[in-house]
């Protein structure tokens, strides 16, 4: 599967001990879908070189390509959704080396409106010999 992943933060490796008693590493990166309803999804890249060799920057939209798994763990299901390769978009790599340009707002026209004026206190109430109440 592929899809297209702005990456919104790349993590610390997970260290963890091998069955055969050496140490290993699984890479991390968060990414959120482009589209009208943005998902975050959690990939898992397996290898040093692998993972140096996509060259993640944070902010950056990348084409991933992953393969999603689901296994069985006490009574509920694990997913792992392994990334193996992300290409940079068209520009994503420039946008993060060059530095951001202003953009230009439109100009906007307003039409003068008339000096706004203050609303007076009401007048004090009369006061009223005895009971107030009507009733």
């Amino acid at each position: 599967m592929n899809e297209t992943i702005k990456v919104t933060k790349v993590m610390q490796p997970r260290l963890y001990t091998k069955k055969d008693g050496t140490q290993g590493a699984t890479y991390q990166f968060l990414g959120e879908t482009q589209g009208a309803y943005p998902k975050t999804i959690h990939f898992n890249v397996f290898g040093e070189d692998r993972f140096s060799g996509m060259q993640l920057v944070e902010g950056n939209v990348y084409q991933v390509d992953f393969d999603i798994e689901s296994r069985a763990w006490k009574d509920t299901y694990i997913t792992n959704v392994s990334a193996w390769r992300a290409t940079p978009m068209n520009g994503s790599v420039q946008q993060q080396q060059a530095p951001q340009q202003p953009v230009q707002q439109p100009q906007h026209y307003y039409a003068p409106q008339a000096p706004m004026q203050q609303a007076q206190a009401p007048a004090p109430m009369p006061q009223q010999d005895g009971d107030p109440l009507p009733f």
